[in-house]
């Protein structure tokens, strides 16, 4: 599946003894360059600044993902205020995962393009079966 995210394990529930089957071999949340530039950008962005694409664990749910958003995004809007019309700040890492939050890259990146890669992500996580603290890999696609 390649259109602009795909999976790279294709089982739609994570098997029970996962570790034992993957080992180290992670799931990859793949993100295209051609669909979603602007994230892809802001990715990269985030590399140059120390941040990696690899193993990243999968935070707690939904109110530790609001949190992380807070506290990733609170100096940049002391400093500027809300992102330019038509765009949110967008962070990496993911407020979604345990190393979200302060400390993360954070960039004006257009609403839509944020908010579908940011769809594509949950699908990921529901159709792996990715829980709190199971780890996964990123990678940019063409």
């Amino acid at each position: 599946m390649h259109n602009g995210s795909a999976f790279s394990y294709l089982g739609k529930i994570k098997p029970k003894n996962w570790n034992r089957i993957f080992g180290k071999k992670r799931p990859v949340f793949e993100v295209s360059r051609s669909k979603y530039p602007n994230h892809t950008r802001m990715l990269e962005n985030a590399t140059k600044k120390g941040h990696s694409l690899k193993d990243l664990k999968r935070g707690s749910g939904t109110r530790a993902a609001d949190r992380n958003r807070y506290n990733a995004q609170k100096d940049i809007r002391k400093e500027k205020g809300g992102p330019p019309s038509g765009h949110d700040y967008d962070e990496f890492p993911y407020a979604s995962t345990k190393q979200g939050g302060r400390g993360a890259h954070v960039q004006p990146v257009l609403s839509g393009e944020n908010q579908a890669v940011g769809r594509e992500l949950g699908a990921f996580y529901k159709k792996l079966g990715i829980g709190n603290g199971d780890s996964f890999d990123i990678k940019i696609i063409p």
